[in-house]
């Protein structure tokens, strides 16, 4: 990504198969550790929890690697 002083946000163009996409914007907080940002709406007055587990798999590899959670 690279960021864009004009408009002041990150762009970038990035070619994706067809198909079913779902991904989170991961940010790194002060200490390194990895921080979700909140996503879109409201939750006033939720009485739900939600767990998010964040995974990787590079290239190379034939395993999903666990590498965040956030609650």
């Amino acid at each position: 990504m690279e960021y864009d002083v004009e408009n002041k946000q990150y762009e970038a163009v990035i070619p994706l198969k067809y198909g079913y996409y779902s991904y989170h914007y991961v940010m790194l907080d002060a200490n390194g550790a990895p921080a979700i940002p909140p996503s879109e709406g409201s939750f006033y007055e939720t009485r739900n929890t939600y767990t998010a587990l964040i995974y990787y798999r590079g290239n190379a590899d034939r395993a999903d690697r666990l590498v965040g959670v956030s609650r």
